[in-house]
């Protein structure tokens, strides 16, 4: 019995660590990306999101992760990508959905003029506690250096 329990903890250990391998998502032009990457001020009245995803273990298989903001999907990301949006100022709900299940939400207050960073982090303690990926809100230093070390999806 001890055996067999062992050998199905690796095979799902596996599982978890390779994930489903799929097509990298689409890019932006570089033109836009070189943009984006000054980090400019949000439109007015508006606030900008990035939401950003490096490397790790889980993201070299190159799964992607579906973001959604406030119930509707607002892009999909791979390793060592990111993407911007425009949002409205207000109360918002992100989410990241794998396809083992949705991410715990990261609610948070959008002000008008500012810029928001979220990390995606797809780890094997993500995937065991969150169902697939955590997310967090970080400050701009970190975020603007996570972003500028990723390209940017569509």
């Amino acid at each position: 019995m001890f055996k067999k329990l062992i050998v199905l903890s690796v095979v799902a250990a596996t599982v978890m660590l390779t994930g489903c391998s799929s097509v990298p998502v689409p890019l932006e032009s570089k033109e836009i990306e070189s943009i984006t990457k000054t980090f400019p001020n949000p439109p007015s009245g508006k606030a900008g999101l990035y939401v950003y995803r490096g490397s790790n273990l889980i993201g070299r298989a190159n799964t992607q992760l579906k973001v959604v903001l406030d119930g509707d999907s607002i892009g999909r990301t791979s390793e060592n990508t990111y993407f911007y949006k425009v949002i409205s100022p207000g109360q918002h709900k992100l989410d990241t959905q794998t396809t083992i299940g949705p991410s715990v939400p990261l609610v948070f207050n959008a002000e008008a003029g500012h810029n928001y960073f979220v990390k995606q982090d797809p780890n094997v303690s993500s995937y065991v506690i969150y169902g697939g990926t955590s997310i967090t809100m970080v400050d701009e230093a970190e975020g603007e250096k996570g972003v500028l070390e990723c390209e940017q999806a569509k």
